[in-house]
């Protein structure tokens, strides 16, 4: 695939550099968020993407800290929704999941399950689950 845009947007925080990539023939946005370790390591090594070519993103600086890509969907309808979401959810990811579970009745017929996900990353932002439809998970079961 080759890059059609890539702009620099505004910043939810100043540790944080994000960007707006678009492909070529390609509807959907993608965001970029780059968080960088400290204010020294932002202003010292900026987090600065530019399309070389036009199948290839290069950084003019080294970088280290936490990449995070988003993807926005194929209709502009509720992009700034989503975007904010985003915007507040970046930075935190799931480092690992907890799960307990228990089995009901004489035939084993029933249960329940919990799931407790361990958060990592710099920022204490909540984390973004996605879910896909059960239809999809359990197609051509009966």
């Amino acid at each position: 695939m080759a890059f059609e845009d890539i702009r620099q947007l505004s910043s939810p925080n100043e540790l944080i550099t994000k960007y707006l990539l678009r492909f070529v023939g390609d509807a959907d946005s993608w965001l970029v968020y780059a968080h960088h370790r400290s204010i020294k390591e932002a202003i010292s090594t900026p987090f600065d993407l530019q399309i070389v070519g036009t199948t290839r993103l290069e950084g003019k600086h080294l970088f280290s800290g936490l990449l995070q890509v988003a993807h926005l969907s194929l209709d502009n309808r509720g992009h700034k929704k989503r975007e904010a979401l985003l915007d507040h959810t970046t930075g935190s990811y799931c480092a690992g999941v907890e799960i307990n579970a228990q089995i009901h009745g004489p035939y084993a017929d029933s249960g329940e399950y919990q799931m407790r996900f361990k958060r990592g990353g710099q920022r204490k932002s909540p984390l973004v689950g996605i879910c896909f439809p059960a239809c999809s998970i359990f197609a051509g079961s009966r």
